[in-house]
Parts: C-alpha cells; sequence; structure tokens
C-alpha cells in the first residue's frame, strides 16, 4: 500500500511538472522579476514567491522610452538598470562610468542587455540612436558587476562600465526594434535587428569573442511582403516565432520563424488590418504574445480619428480578425510585456496630458470574450513612461545535485544532508523502503538491515534533477544488561 502510494505521488508530481514547464519556464525567469522604467521614481517588482507585483523605489533621471533590466538569475536580485543613456546600480545610484551611453531614451526598444558569454559577472549593453523612421546605429557597452562601483569595502561590489559606446560594425541604418534571443547552445545569443524601411531583418551572433569585438551577422534580404520600419520585436520560444509592430502607417504587423541555431530568419505571415493609415509615425506601438503563443496581442497607438486599442490576434485561424480586449476607450495606448504572474501589462491614458497607468490583461491564451482587463493597477500615479524593460535572455541552468548522510544503524536515525547548487526550490526525498519526505535535511529511520538505493529529487525553478545513491544499513544487536535480583523490604514497596 504504502509503495503504491509513493508511485502515485512521484506520478502526480512529475504529471505537473511536465504539464506546467510552459508556464513555470517563464514565471520561474528571475530575470523579469524587476520591471524599472519611466521618468518617476516608481518601479515594479514582482514576489519571487507568490509573483504578486508592488511598487518599488528607481532613481530618476531616466527615459520614458524603452529600457532594460538586469536581475541576478538565482534570486531574482536587482543588478543594474538602464536607459539606454543611464546606469544605475541596485541601490539606485548611477554607476561612476554610467552615464553618456549613446541609446535615443525616447525610443521603443532603446536598449538590450545580456551577459557576456565567457565572463563571469559581465553583461553587454548595446544601444541604439534611432528615432523613428530614422534608422540609427548599435554600439556596445559593458557592465562589470565584479568592480566596486558605489560600494566601498568590505561590502559588495555593486559594479560600473568597463567600456562604453563601441559601434557594432555592419549595422547601419537600423530601425527601433530590437531584441536579444538565445542560442539554441544555451550558451551564446543573437542581436535581431531591422533596416529602416525594408524587408531586411540581421541575427548577429554574440559569442565570446564578441568581448574582443568579433561579431558574425547573418542577414536575411526581402522577408515581408512590403517594407516597413521596426518599432517592436516579441520572441516567444516555444514557438520560435518573432512578432514584428510596424512603425509605419498603413503596414501590417509580421510575424516571422527564426532558427535558434543558425540565427535563420524566415517569413511566416502578415497580421491583416493590424496597420491603419495615420497621420503620424506610430500606427502599431507594440506586440505581444500570449503566455502559450496562439494570441498576439497588438497596441494600437491611437491619434485622431484612429482609437487607441489593444487588440487581439489568433495566430491559429487564418480568417480571424482583430478583436479588442479593452473594457473602454482610452487616449493613447503604449507597451505590453508579459509578467511572472501570467498576465500581460499594458501602458496607457486615458486623458490628453493624463498619467500613464498601468493595466492588467489576465486569461491571456483566451477568446477575447473571456479576456479579463483591469484598470490603473498599483497606483493612480504616473508612470511617466511607454515601454516597459527588455531583460536578460534566460541564463542556462546547470542544477548540481549531490548528498551525504550519517547513521548507518537499523533502528537509529539516518540524517540526510543535500547538495544543491544553486539552492533548490524543494526536495523530494525516496528512501528506498517506500517511505518519502519533502523537508531539507530529513531524519529517517530504517527498519531492516539492508542497502536501500536512496534518490534525491531537486526542483530549481522549471528545472528537475535527481541522484541516486546506495545507503547500506547494518543490524543493531541489542545487548541487555540485566543487574542480580535486588531485595527490598515491603514497607519500602509501598
Amino acid at each position: 500500500m504504502e509503495r503504491k502510494m509513493y508511485t502515485q505521488f512521484r506520478a502526480i508530481i512529475l504529471f505537473l511538472f511536465f504539464s506546467l514547464v510552459t508556464m513555470a519556464g517563464f514565471s520561474q525567469n528571475l530575470e523579469r522579476y524587476n520591471w524599472y522604467f519611466g521618468s518617476s521614481n516608481q518601479a515594479v517588482r514582482f514576489n519571487r514567491t507568490s509573483r504578486v507585483p508592488s511598487i518599488a523605489t528607481k532613481a530618476i533621471p531616466f527615459g520614458g522610452g524603452g529600457n532594460a533590466t538586469a536581475s541576478d538569475p538565482a534570486n531574482a536580485n536587482l543588478q543594474f538598470y538602464t536607459d539606454g543613456q543611464f546606469v544605475y546600480d541596485a541601490s539606485n545610484v548611477q554607476m561612476p562610468n554610467g552615464s553618456g551611453l549613446s541609446g535615443n531614451t525616447l525610443s521603443n526598444q532603446s536598449v538590450v542587455i545580456c551577459p557576456v558569454p565567457g565572463q563571469t559577472k559581465k553583461y553587454f549593453i548595446f544601444t541604439s540612436t534611432a528615432n523613428f523612421t530614422s534608422g540609427g546605429t548599435i554600439n556596445i557597452s559593458v557592465v562589470d558587476l565584479s568592480l566596486s562601483g558605489n560600494s566601498f569595502f568590505p561590502a559588495p561590489s555593486l559594479g560600473d562600465l568597463e567600456s562604453k559606446n563601441q559601434p557594432l560594425p555592419g549595422l547601419a541604418n537600423r530601425s527601433e526594434g530590437m531584441i536579444i534571443i538565445p542560442h539554441a547552445n544555451a550558451v551564446d545569443y543573437w542581436l535581431i535587428t531591422q533596416k529602416v524601411s525594408s524587408s531586411d531583418y540581421s541575427a548577429t551572433l554574440i559569442n565570446a569573442a564578441s568581448y574582443t569585438g568579433t561579431y558574425t551577422t547573418v542577414t536575411a534580404t526581402n522577408l515581408s511582403p512590403i517594407p516597413l520600419t521596426a518599432a517592436n520585436f516579441s520572441y516567444h520560444a516555444g514557438k520560435k516565432k518573432v512578432a514584428v509592430s510596424s512603425q509605419d502607417t498603413s503596414t501590417d504587423a509580421v510575424i516571422l520563424n527564426f532558427n535558434p541555431a543558425t540565427g535563420a530568419l524566415t517569413f511566416d505571415k502578415s497580421i491583416l488590418n493590424s496597420g491603419v493609415p495615420t497621420a503620424t509615425n506610430q500606427s502599431i506601438y507594440d506586440i505581444e504574445w500570449s503566455l502559450k503563443g496562439d494570441l498576439l496581442y497588438i497596441s494600437r497607438y491611437g491619434e485622431t480619428g484612429v482609437n487607441a486599442d489593444v487588440l487581439q490576434f489568433d495566430y491559429n485561424n487564418l480568417t480571424s480578425t482583430l478583436i479588442s480586449v479593452l473594457p473602454g476607450p482610452v487616449f493613447r495606448s503604449y507597451g505590453l510585456q508579459m509578467a511572472p504572474d501570467s498576465s500581460i501589462y499594458h501602458l496607457y491614458q486615458l486623458a490628453s496630458g493624463g498619467p500613464v497607468l498601468l493595466g492588467k490583461i489576465s486569461r491571456t491564451d483566451s477568446i477575447a470574450s473571456k479576456v479579463q482587463y483591469k484598470t490603473a493597477q498599483l497606483t493612480a500615479t504616473s508612470f511617466n513612461g511607454t515601454q516597459f524593460p527588455a531583460f536578460s535572455p534566460r541564463a542556462p541552468i546547470n542544477l548540481k545535485v549531490d548528498f551525504t548522510f550519517i547513521g548507518t544503524c537499523q533502528n537509529n536515525n539516518t540524517t540526510f544532508f543535500p547538495d544543491v547548487k544553486p539552492g533548490a526550490d524543494s526536495l523530494l526525498w525516496a528512501f528506498g523502503d517506500t517511505t518519502v519526505s519533502n523537508d531539507w535535511s530529513p531524519v529517517h529511520k530504517y527498519k531492516t538491515a539492508q542497502t536501500y538505493n536512496v534518490k534525491l529529487t531537486a526542483f530549481y525553478q522549471d528545472t528537475i534533477q535527481s541522484i541516486t545513491k546506495p545507503v547500506t544499513i547494518t543490524a543493531f544487536p541489542i545487548t541487555l544488561n540485566l543487574v542480580q535480583d535486588t531485595t527490598a523490604c515491603s514497607c519500602q514497596l509501598k
């Protein structure tokens, strides 16, 4: 009976793990838990355990457009954030060398970041000078978090820039759209950019050689039927597809296929009627995938005669029409961002000159009529920003699991000690005698002297790793030393 219950318990654990791997993979991407954006002094931070957002404090001055935030992939602690011009450390103080970067702080995706492959505690910062449909260049800066920066010994280092504004060769006339995508080898990265007023897209390999100035770029020409200028890219790792919002008037958003092993981009489809005639160069501001990647959400900027809106597109329905998910009219619609709580957050203005507020789109994989939209989340104070941060792509997880134990006598305590790096979110011990435990360092008694195969399973973010080791329990003979009979008087027994 105990063995049957144990088998059923393990089956439930594994079913839940694998059936929820997509959701867990996103929600447990700890690099995405700090959102430092906008030119106000407030940011958004998601609790690692509950994934509930709250207001945090950030530094100003800070641009109102594209930005990027780096968080520790092991514990979600803030490391630094940048608007493409200034770089602030985890204490909300500008790094000593953290000014004068070349990014356009009002553009849509002015800055993206990723770890430097082959280097410890170093990050690339890629900045773009693009301005609407005027093409820009890409420059590279490097943050070294091992540098003291604004900290003083013995306090931990806060980091500083070791170099900045080095030009990335071969990428001229780039649009505002820019994104970092992990390489299939889980070590390197791809920087995706697009040439303004064209159908040409480039994937630049970011590897260990990039640190010394060597870059390899794969360019695909004439991909989409109509030339465009990209405002924003959104990537869905499960589908391996890049959604592109167009900045040009009357030009539809498009979807591209992406091969993360080779950097190859191919055309998939256009999102018909997503682009509308506008008087300004801002037809579509942003685009974002639902959690499963079957639906897309399009932020239509809005102007006189063109309603600002958030529209849902069904990727799998060829006859799909765009359907609004907003509960009422808004003046302007800005950034969209999938969050650790599996909701898409939305920046918008209700009225001209009004505060930039935070909306929340829940049940994002449901049809439009089932989607839930909540207005003015967290605060009624303006975020003074139009775009959410870019994040460092998820770092590869190398979960190492081992354990030791003491006490190998029958009917006595055997204590187990896990050795898990990085520290697991939870553990599951199977002692080999049909009993289990989820204690961190359990104490167990074996009733029979024999060898047991003890299995330790560690769960960290969406990664699972196990190790099985033999534990030999030896017999513990019990010897009773009885003293001689003792005689007592009857009165002493009362």
